[in-house]
């Protein structure tokens, strides 16, 4: 049974997602060295506490029938787990005025259905997870997972239990849409809305001031149904869930499922600071709410200059001012011949007007490799029948996005330093301002092998067997090192990360 009460690999991605792209009047640019994004400053981090009930055949009477059997076994597996959650201090169990779980269990001693209460420790931060399975035997196995989810300020230290508490989350009501943002001055943003429960588009979108700032939508990912939220009750009343956030209504409210995704273009035409306003409109065509976004518009990067080694990572973003000690001067940066051959520099960064430098990290790429005889789930693609044998495996071996389990908890379901352990490309490390750095020897690759076979007993000549190969390890001949700065900008009060990217030549080809 899938998960979907906790925050996870994709629940921070509800958060602002922005792309800046800079310039826009291609008659005087050149290839841009850097770019940036929304800075996410909140983790998480989620403790698992895992649970078993068994229970065999619960059968009052001959004249039961097999539904009713099933039933009374699952509910009394069910409460076993519950009860061992008691017993490790996960849970409370009693009379409640107000309480989280309702178990209904089959109390074979006293032939009664009974309803049994349970209590997390806290209001926030707690869901969980349940499935069964029964045996052959009709004996029932249930599975139970509780979930305790706390949130942490990556700049601030911060903690809580509830996102919303913290400083740096923008969030309007259900939909994750951020108050204020900044647009370089003849450059554009796009900025990621998501639209949820039940709505599915914005309109009669305005600026205060489309001299400084004008905005449209772009693009929309709408997913429509008529289905609704399922609603859960704990000491607060009736709720429903949307990344580990509760939204409480009157019991019996139904919310529709329907949501989508709109990408909102904010152009800088000038400097200065306008607000974007739009509609929010349901699935229904509804007007359902509105909301605005301040944005700022600013001829000033946030980076005023950075340095590798006394060499700059910015060659200069107009055709005719390149700076002459960029790192990669009179090479090509879009050529595999553009790299340093050095293997180690002072990193230096110093900040624009109106920023404020708040981390520097420096990212490498690791090796990681995935085996299919590692992998319990692969386990059904190996086989054998009475006169057959199958057998399939797959080796992948990479350094791009994979699952690291940055804060050594077990698991890969948290977000450490804005980094989502489930989708790992760079592994980061702070560093101070202007201190010597080494630089990655590790290259950008995937390679997979995958392998598969049909052994017939019977008849060896219908035997097959198959490989295949694809990717290599050493196709490159420069690694990268990915350069993550976090500032501050004063003006719109909002955290923004760039990325510079220095390539060191590792092989000859």
């Amino acid at each position: 049974m899938r998960r979907l009460s906790k925050l996870g690999a994709g629940a921070l991605a509800l958060m602002l997602s922005a792309t800046l792209v800079f310039p826009i009047t291609a008659s005087a640019a050149q290839y841009s060295d850097w770019h940036s994004a929304a800075s996410n400053v909140i983790d998480s981090n989620t403790k698992t506490y895992r649970f078993t009930g068994t229970s065999l055949k619960v059968v009052v009477s001959e004249y039961d029938d097999e539904d009713t059997v099933n039933e009374r076994t699952e509910s009394v597996a069910r409460l076993a787990a519950w009860n061992q959650a008691v017993n490790q201090g996960v849970v409370k169990a009693g009379t409640f005025a107000k309480y989280d779980v309702d178990v209904y269990a089959y109390d074979a001693t006293n032939k009664k259905w009974v309803d049994n209460y349970f209590l997390y420790a806290d209001e926030a931060g707690w869901s969980c997870n349940e499935d069964s399975d029964r045996a052959a035997d009709g004996s029932y196995t249930y599975n139970l997972a509780i979930y305790q989810t706390t949130y942490k300020n990556n700049i601030t230290g911060e903690t809580s239990a509830k996102e919303s508490d913290l400083t740096g989350v923008d969030l309007v009501s259900v939909n994750s849409i951020p108050k204020k943002t900044s647009v370089y001055t003849g450059a554009y943003k796009d900025i990621t809305l998501n639209l949820r429960c039940g709505n599915v588009k914005i309109q009669k979108i305005k600026s205060s001031n489309k001299k400084v700032i004008q905005a449209r939508a772009i693009s929309n990912y709408t997913y429509k149904t008529t289905s609704n939220r399922a609603l859960s009750k704990d000491q607060a009343g009736y709720y429903y869930e949307i990344s580990g956030e509760k939204f409480y209504v009157p019991e019996g409210t139904k919310i529709n499922n329907s949501y989508a995704t709109v990408t909102l273009r904010v152009f800088g035409k000038k400097a200065g600071k306008a607000v974007v306003s739009f509609d929010i409109v349901d699935v229904n065509g509804a007007k359902t709410g509105s909301a605005k976004i301040t944005v700022v518009s600013s001829k000033t990067k946030p980076i005023a200059s950075i340095t590798f080694g006394g060499k700059s990572l910015d060659q200069g973003d107009v055709i005719g001012s390149s700076n002459t000690k960029y790192i990669y001067n009179k090479q090509d940066i879009n050529a595999v011949s553009a790299y340093t051959t050095a293997k180690s520099g002072k990193l230096k960064v110093t900040p624009s007007d109106g920023y404020k430098l708040v981390r520097i990290q420096v990212g490498n790429l690791e090796k990681y490799k995935y085996d299919s005889a590692n992998d319990p789930s692969y386990a059904s693609s190996n086989y054998s029948t009475t006169g057959k044998t199958h057998a399939s495996s797959k080796v992948i071996e990479t350094t791009e996005s994979h699952p690291v389990d940055l804060n050594n908890d077990g698991d890969y379901d948290d977000v450490v330093d804005g980094v989502d352990e489930s989708a790992v490309t760079y592994r980061y490390k702070t560093v101070k301002n202007n201190k010597k750095i080494t630089l990655s020897k590790v290259t950008s690759y995937r390679k997979t092998t995958s392998s598969s076979s049909t052994t017939v007993i019977d008849n060896p000549e219908a035997s097959t067997s198959s490989e295949t190969i694809s990717g290599a390890t050493d196709a490159q001949v420069k690694a990268p090192t990915s350069i993550k700065v976090t500032l501050y900008n004063k003006s719109a009060k909002e955290y923004v990360d760039v990325y510079y990217t220095i390539y060191k030549k590792v092989k000859a080809y």
